[in-house]
């Protein structure tokens, strides 16, 4: 609708301080891996001509925008926050497993079945749809976290504890697990199933290839607590007896259980809920954001940068 200011026969900013370009790249707007090829051929050119035109252009810069730079620039970003957190958490989980087992061999064999399952769901995924996405792996490894309780129920209730007597661990033992609890977990794994099938019939790849992935790792991490776990565990094997701590929280939940202030508590409980729901209704017509870019991880710098350059060049706001 407006077209451009011209300086020298160039398209230019209203202030002259930028020289404007439009670029189209083949690649779709969704082919991410495109995009950035495009913008990493973008950048080559730009600093080609920088040196070529020698210390006249030293000050120059290169700004670019569009729906192209956003996605490569959220990947990564996302990319960087599901690696970060995917490694924090299973820091936490092996340190808090060593804590409690202070065994390297049975945080090994507790952490076989996730294992087993995140390799089985990268197999999975690359076969179903060729490639594996990082946030697939990222996502999927925290969603099967769960079958790291697989085998935490297998130590305990299969009479492996240091206090099972000098005949317990070893094989034999998880006879008894198998007809007590094995169909409990049974259970669990056909529950998480259902629920991550849904992902599958889903139009974008990544959610369907994050419910393959989760679907895959936890049926391979039960079957493998099922039937390989208990034929690895040696014989005598034995994990730390915390009966005493659990004793020691007991004793503090009886005595919680008989003070007579657990009235006062649960009514200061239920008011706080009474305030928590009328702050609620009195906020109800501010309290939801409607607005789909309010969940955009594009920066409020990208964004002004982009309005920027739109503005220069006439060009139609994209949101």
């Amino acid at each position: 609708g407006s077209r451009p200011r011209q300086v020298g026969g160039v398209w230019a900013s209203r202030d002259e301080e930028r020289a404007l370009l439009i670029a189209q790249t083949r690649a779709a707007g969704s082919d991410i891996d495109g995009q950035q090829h495009a913008l990493a051929l973008i950048g080559q050119q730009f600093a080609s001509a920088k040196q070529s035109a020698g210390p006249a252009a030293a000050a120059a810069s290169l700004i670019v925008t569009g729906a192209g730079a956003f996605a490569v620039a959220s990947r990564a970003t996302i990319q960087r926050e599901v690696l970060r957190l995917s490694l924090l958490s299973a820091t936490i989980v092996i340190a808090l497993l060593l804590f409690i087992y202070r065994s390297l061999l049975a945080l090994g064999l507790g952490l076989l079945p996730v294992v087993s399952g995140a390799v089985a769901g990268i197999a999975a995924v690359s076969t179903g749809f060729g490639e594996v996405h990082g946030l697939t792996l990222g996502f999927g490894t925290t969603l099967i976290g769960e079958a790291v309780d697989y085998s935490i129920y297998l130590f305990v209730q299969s009479e492996f504890p240091a206090d099972a007597g000098a005949g317990g661990g070893g094989a034999g033992d998880d006879r008894q697990w198998i007809t007590r609890f094995w169909p409990t977990i049974r259970l669990g794994v056909m529950t998480s199933v259902c629920g991550f099938a849904s992902l599958l019939f889903s139009g974008f790849p990544g959610l369907a290839q994050l419910g393959l992935y989760s679907i895959t790792g936890l049926v391979v991490a039960a079957v493998v607590t099922r039937f390989v776990l208990p034929s690895l565990v040696p014989a005598g094997f034995r994990i730390r007896d915390i009966s005493t701590v659990g004793a020691r929280f007991d004793r503090w939940l009886q005595i919680a259980a008989l003070a007579r202030w657990r009235i006062a508590v649960f009514g200061v409980v239920t008011m706080l809920a009474l305030v928590a729901a009328m702050i609620l209704y009195g906020q109800r017509a501010t309290l939801w954001n409607r607005e789909l870019s309010a969940l955009s991880p594009v920066s409020a710098e990208d964004l002004a940068r982009d309005k920027m350059l739109r503005d220069d060049i006439g060009a139609p706001d994209s949101r």
